[in-house]
């Protein structure tokens, strides 16, 4: 008896625990999707509001800096932050070009 209630408790512990994987992964998916369309967003506007010279400029240097940063620098970060420090790290320098439009 003791143990089929020992059983059951942990079986709903770690349902618990799924149910709280999966809702944080769900969270994080829509600020990600969020914060990445508003940027994708600002890249389509750009040509049309800068001029296209200066708005293919603007877009060419933030993907060869994004590049060059996923390339270089990913692993330090990573390494001296931890996942979701780096995360939220890069997520925020993503608001900045953002709030720089």
């Amino acid at each position: 008896m003791v143990q089929s209630t020992l059983a059951e408790a942990l079986l709903s512990r770690t349902n618990a625990g799924k149910r709280r994987i999966m809702q944080n992964f769900i969270l994080m998916s829509v600020c990600f999707a969020l914060n990445h369309g508003t940027v994708t967003a600002l890249t389509a506007l750009a040509s049309s509001e800068l001029g296209i010279l200066l708005g293919n400029i603007s877009s060419g240097i933030l993907y060869f800096q994004y590049t060059m940063v996923a390339a270089f620098f990913s692993y330090w970060t990573t390494a001296n932050l931890g996942a979701k420090r780096t995360l939220i790290f890069g997520l925020g320098l993503y608001c900045l070009y953002v709030a720089s439009y």
